[in-house]
């Protein structure tokens, strides 16, 4: 269990670079489009159309590194006053519920790219033309990890003690 925590960790260190990355387009695309309005009076169709794609990526990427890291939404008001097997029972309902989510929403997604694969985008750079399934794949993808990371993380709650309860604290 130990080595598929430090396989996951590398993912979404990678998937922090790459978020990081993604941000810093997303921002060079904004900032230059509202410059060639200001300047030109003219709007960069494709800039705008790159930055919903770019922003697509940073959620669906983001997302599950915030669930392996424990920062995604959680009631701390609830969870932060139980202990012990109550504590345990809340997290294997939180769990199961996202699992349950992405496990819905992931069989749509593979769905939504299966079908976009034959549209094609408006023109981006030049006179290509981009498929829509370029920016659909990270569905599939990004809900897959959810997954992944929300199976490991269900496991590894269910073995290791409650760090609310007075024998994980002490140990």
């Amino acid at each position: 269990m130990n080595s598929v925590g430090k396989i996951f960790k590398r993912i979404t260190d990678s998937i922090g670079v790459i978020t990081v990355f993604l941000l810093v387009i997303l921002v060079l695309l904004t900032s230059g489009d509202v410059l060639n309005r200001l300047v030109l009076g003219k709007s960069m169709a494709w800039a705008q159309m790159l930055a919903v794609f770019t922003n697509n990526y940073i959620v669906f990427l983001f997302g599950p590194a915030m669930i392996f890291t424990g920062g995604h939404v959680t009631v701390e008001v609830i969870f932060g006053k139980l202990k012990g097997i109550p504590r345990k029972i809340a997290g294997l309902i939180n769990n199961l519920a996202l699992l349950t989510f992405a496990s819905i929403a992931g069989y749509s997604g593979i769905l939504f790219f299966l079908h976009t694969v034959k549209y094609k985008t408006i023109r981006m750079v030049g006179t290509q033309l981009w498929p829509y399934s370029y920016v659909n794949i990270i569905l599939p993808i990004g809900f897959s990890l959810i997954i992944m990371f929300g199976i490991y993380k269900l496991i590894r709650d269910l073995r290791e003690p409650d760090p609310g309860s007075q024998k994980g604290q002490s140990e």
